[in-house]
């Protein structure tokens, strides 16, 4: 099973890490995430910006990391497409450094990430 982790805290998050080593022991983690926090960006997505992707060295065993310079929605498209090598079969966000509820879900990064993965299925 392939994995895709992501969040809108950023690839450096103490959460992506927890994350990841949590999914690498049922399948192969992939992970994808903003270069730094882009919390509370929600929709968006980089149309009119380059976006640079840097692989990262990573401490579990099997899993692929990569830092974008872009949202988290755009780390999601990237990490569906061209770095997914292959069918991502999960896609997981989070593990979040503050919370997500009451009207914050609506400019969420990590919730936008997973209803980017929604629209892209179902195209």
């Amino acid at each position: 099973m392939k994995i895709l982790v992501t969040n809108d805290d950023g690839i450096e998050s103490p959460g992506i890490r927890a994350l990841a080593d949590a999914v690498s022991r049922v399948g192969e983690a992939l992970i994808v995430a903003p270069d730094q926090e882009q919390s509370g960006v929600g929709t968006a997505i980089s149309f009119h910006n380059g976006i640079a992707v840097a692989e990262r060295d990573t401490a579990i065993e099997g899993a692929r990391a990569y830092a974008v310079s872009g949202t988290p929605s755009d780390c999601v498209f990237l990490g569906l497409g061209p770095l997914a090598e292959g069918k991502i079969d999960l896609v997981v966000s989070g593990i979040n450094t503050d919370s997500n509820v009451g009207n914050g879900v609506l400019g969420s990064g990590t919730l936008d990430s997973l209803r980017a993965f929604q629209y892209q299925a179902l195209s």
